[in-house]
């Protein structure tokens, strides 16, 4: 048996950040990590580091988990999230923007610890912006790098002049500009790396980070469920080299992502009553809130052919984004067998613009398997169930064909490969061919919300603790209101620096 203060559990976006804030701070911590962990930066390997090739999204890849799951009626697709330290922060795109002023009022109206001010600053403690770090509002001495890529790749530039050919406004710092416009991608990318969590916070690669005292126990292991005794959480069991280990805690933190956080409450007997007793889990605590309305950001892959050969070998694998009222529209640097592989092909493949919904009305479930004791869960997004989102999705298409279709962005495309003007002129036929085109962006947030105790669809308070069951917390993007209007990488690393700061204050 293992004995610590505080046990977390996930060395994610926001579970490594919170450890290590914590164990600074002076307390004892455990933190638990189900995928691989690595001694050094070497150990990651290129597949994971380089920033140029998104490797870590195929769901083959070992350091990946891959979890099946319904985005609407007839529509099933593999959801992936990163099972290595760093979580999803070592597999994703290296994407790093700011919530938006609106996002961070929303978090406010649920629970007044999440001030503005108090944001503000966890955002100033976690960048070393190296763009404009000396800027005011900016960090210069964090764990996280934060640098904009220089817009010189030809779908990149054809993109901007583009954009800007159409009425936007150019905007060369979205992480304080949250308009709409174009612009640099912000990322979290040094020299073409990959910058996760594990390596600004637990492996001393930051500046700020080397040679600290006081570090988290970090332990390979995946948790089955918290142990709960008399209302109170005791520590977690999990399943390590082969068999059953406990650690023992004054206190848990479930900082697991917002697919496996809720998992884990249910298994552990907390979540809607009906849902348990009919998945024959126990029944510690009812809470209605529980994978019940969970958010995302709906996703299209706008595909079109090169007119001219592309380089395919950029450092990051997108350089620039725009923003309008209702949208996100990124255009990738290189096809994506190309990202996903890792080599170019003698077979031509055409190039993605991905467009994405900043705020989807819809909202999806997470719900254990009838009967089965908690060895099954079910996630469906439901996405597009709400006909705002539908308009607001064919809206963004349009938009988007449109930059595709102008006079800058022809220097480099011979054309959309499958969507021809006459669907786009229907609402009917465009929302058929999206329903046939439909993905994720893999936001997931939502599916235990911070809110007030007068609202039953509240799993957590302001400082993260979970309703109904002492010494239990939560510490990643389950506790947001709703998925922010912004890819929400940025927001996890944010969630653990705040929730670190709120339990050392105590």
């Amino acid at each position: 048996m293992i004995r610590a203060d505080v046990v977390v559990v996930g060395a994610g976006g926001s579970g490594a950040p919170l450890a290590a804030r914590l164990a600074e701070g002076g307390i004892d911590v455990v933190l638990v990590e189900a995928g691989r962990v690595p001694s050094d930066r070497g150990h990651f390997g290129d597949d994971l580091l380089d920033a140029g090739r998104l490797r870590g999204a195929d769901p083959s890849h070992p350091d990946t988990w891959a979890h099946p799951a319904r985005l609407t009626t007839g529509r099933d697709y593999t959801v992936i999230r990163g099972r290595v330290a760093g979580g999803s922060t070592t597999t994703n795109g290296g994407y790093f923007v700011r919530p938006t002023a609106a996002d961070v009022a929303r978090w406010t109206a649920r629970a007044p610890e999440w001030s503005p001010e108090v944001v503000r600053a966890a955002m100033i403690r976690l960048e070393r912006d190296l763009d404009f770090g000396a800027a005011p509002g900016h960090g210069d001495a964090g764990p996280m790098p934060v640098s904009r890529p220089d817009p010189t790749h030809p779908v990149s530039q054809a993109f901007v002049r583009a954009a800007l050919a159409q009425g936007m406004r150019w905007i060369p710092d979205a992480n304080v500009d949250d308009g709409e416009g174009v612009g640099p991608l912000p990322m979290d990318v040094v020299d073409g790396v990959r910058w996760n969590t594990a390596l600004g916070y637990l492996l001393g690669y930051a500046p700020s980070r080397a040679g600290r005292r006081g570090r988290p126990r970090v332990v390979q292991g995946t948790v089955r469920h918290v142990v709960l005794r008399a209302g109170r959480a005791h520590g977690v069991e999990l399943l390590r080299d082969g068999g059953a280990e406990r650690v023992e805690a004054d206190e848990v933190v479930l900082s697991a992502g917002a697919f496996a956080s809720p998992q884990l409450l249910m298994r552990s007997g907390i979540g809607p009553a009906a849902l348990l007793e009919a998945a024959a889990l126990p029944v510690v605590h009812d809470s209605p809130g529980v994978g019940a309305a969970f958010s995302d950001h709906p996703q299209i892959p706008l595909d079109w052919w090169p007119e001219v050969a592309l380089p395919t070998d950029s450092p990051t694998a997108m350089a620039v984004v725009a923003h309008t009222g209702t949208a996100e529209i990124l255009p990738l640097l290189a096809p994506v067998p190309v990202l996903l592989g890792g080599a170019g092909s003698a077979r031509p493949h055409p190039f993605t613009t991905l467009v994405s919904l900043s705020r989807a009305r819809s909202r999806g479930t997470i719900k254990p398997a009838a009967g089965r004791g908690g060895e099954g869960f079910a996630i469906d997004y439901r996405y597009l169930e709400d006909p705002l989102d539908r308009a607001d999705l064919r809206e963004a298409v349009r938009a988007t064909s449109a930059l595709h279709e102008s006079a800058a962005f022809t220097e480099v495309s011979a054309g959309a490969t499958d969507l021809p003007a006459r669907t786009l002129d229907g609402d009917t036929a465009l929302d058929a061919w999206i329903l046939d085109h439909l993905g994720t962006s893999v936001h997931a947030c939502g599916s235990a919300p911070m809110g007030p105790p007068t609202d039953p669809g509240s799993v957590v308070d302001g400082l993260g603790r979970v309703y109904g069951v002492k010494g239990l917390r939560i510490a990643d993007t389950s506790i947001l209101p709703e998925a922010p209007s912004r890819g929400p990488a940025y927001s996890a690393v944010v969630i653990g620096e705040v929730l670190a700061a709120l339990m050392l204050r105590g």
